[in-house]
């Protein structure tokens, strides 16, 4: 599984929308007073956007390392995004939002049963 999220990492389409997201908080960031509730979460964003696209750049150099580097960042990228949408669903009721925190704990679930099942299915005894 880990290897076909390397390889969507890959493609230039999530590259670029994760380094437009990235210029999109950084923007934002800039016109927000800094003692903007939003502002500590948007930088947590900021922050995960860099540490995945900094590990996507690294994975060209295939090493254990590097894949466990990668992994990291793909998950500290989507639980920082879920975070905020669920922060920002429940301080202001924005349906949007919850709905993307709760599509997105219903897709941790199912890829987490579907680890389990493969794990099932791949143990001899």
């Amino acid at each position: 599984m880990l290897d076909a999220s390397r390889e969507r990492a890959y493609t230039p389409y999530v590259t670029e929308s994760i380094e437009s997201i990235r210029e999109e908080l950084t923007t934002t960031l800039k016109a927000l007073p800094p003692d903007a509730a939003a502002a500590p979460r948007l930088e947590t964003l900021r922050k995960a956007c860099r540490e995945y696209l900094d590990a996507v750049a690294s994975t060209h150099e295939e090493s254990a390392t590097t894949a466990a580097d990668f992994a990291s960042a793909l998950s500290q990228l989507r639980a920082s995004f879920y975070e905020v949408a669920e922060w920002v669903g429940e301080r202001y009721e924005l349906p949007s939002a919850i709905e993307l925190a709760a599509d997105m704990r219903a897709a941790d679930e199912f890829a987490a049963d579907q680890q389990e099942l493969n794990e099932l299915r791949s143990d001899p005894g």
